[in-house]
């Protein structure tokens, strides 16, 4: 996998046995006019066609537009299934609204690719929400090209995204089947919140063109964000860890090996088992839950006047991840869920 960076260190902080570093203008693999290039490395294999070239420079222009920090590449055979990961020291947007914009504007972009933030601004959850993106944590985006007809819904990318998370958390000592899932698309440890996705799919008629997830966890970092009813208590993966041996590197690995295995699994056509996963991960069912309607602006402002939509005991999460409650036939499909406290 080719990484490229503004910061050297941060790179090496994700990534075990990074070396080699090269200005990405004069890397051997990527410029076929250098004396030195070397047409059977990876790298070149992956960038050996213009349009492969122009993608590259187009995300990198996107990604670093300032062009007074230089950019260091090299090559880490941390993943077979992702080519490009790129590391930007501190993001001023949404790197997840960044893609979404340029796909917005029918840019070509590299399949297979990571953007990873350091830190930044304007980052957010569900719905909008604002999410602290604080040094030491992972906020990271992927992009996958799919361009073909795949039994395919919004539950199994959700529930994709959602494993990702829990099964790469289950990796870290003393955290084994810890984590948790909160409807729809937080994850929680002792019942404090360390991690949420997004995640988004574009369709053409039938077909699937491509699918992006957005993941956020703390990791060395506990944010001070508003708590309230919907988040009570928030976290990081350090706080509960056995161990605080290069955890973010770690975690990181772990995500990266699961994405694949769970995006292949997508590719395959074979959803149900992911939603049958997600809904053992789940942490709602069989507890006394309230749904409230989110807020017009889906903002966590004057949360206490928000409609109450149902209340009652969860008994299943149905195939496209919609809420069945005990004593109705109604399946629940929006709104923000609270567990009740007395709920066992």
């Amino acid at each position: 996998m080719l990484i490229i960076t503004d910061n050297t260190s941060l790179a090496c902080s994700l990534v075990d046995d990074l070396s080699d570093w090269k200005r990405y203008r004069d890397h051997p693999s990527l410029s076929s006019s250098s004396p030195d290039y070397d047409t059977t490395s990876t790298t070149s294999k992956i960038f050996n066609t213009l349009d492969s070239q122009k993608q590259l420079k187009s995300i990198l222009a996107a990604v670093f537009p300032d062009d007074s920090e230089p950019l260091w590449c090299t090559y880490s055979d941390i993943s077979d299934f992702f080519q490009i990961l790129l590391v930007q020291n501190s993001s001023k947007l949404s790197q997840y609204d960044l893609l979404k914009e340029l796909k917005k504007q029918n840019i070509d972009l590299p399949d297979r690719l990571l953007l990873f933030a350091g830190s930044g601004r304007k980052f957010h959850g569900f719905s909008g929400r604002s999410w602290a993106a604080e040094s030491g944590n992972i906020h990271l985006v992927t992009y996958s090209k799919i361009g073909k007809t795949l039994p395919f819904s919004y539950a199994s990318l959700m529930s994709a995204a959602t494993l990702s998370v829990v099964q790469a958390i289950d990796q870290i000592d003393g955290l084994s089947n810890c984590s948790e899932i909160k409807w729809i698309n937080d994850i929680l440890i002792a019942d404090k919140k360390v991690a949420g996705v997004l995640a988004d799919a574009r369709f053409i008629g039938e077909s699937v063109q491509d699918i992006q997830f957005g993941i956020g966890i703390n990791v060395l970092t506990t944010p001070t964000v508003k708590r309230n009813q919907f988040v009570p208590q928030v976290s990081s993966i350090a706080e509960h860890s056995n161990s605080s041996d290069r955890i973010l590197a770690k975690l990181f690995t772990e995500l990266l090996i699961n994405l694949a295995k769970n995006i292949t699994t997508l590719l395959n056509g074979e959803t149900t088992s992911l939603i049958n996963k997600y809904r053992n991960r789940s942490m709602i069912i069989g507890k006394d839950i309230t749904i409230m309607e989110e807020n017009s602006d889906h903002s966590d402002n004057d949360i206490t006047k928000s409609a109450i939509i149902a209340q009652g005991e969860v008994i299943n999460i149905g195939d496209n991840l919609e809420i069945y409650l005990k004593n109705s036939t109604t399946p629940i499909v929006r709104g923000r869920v609270t567990i009740d406290k007395n709920s066992n």
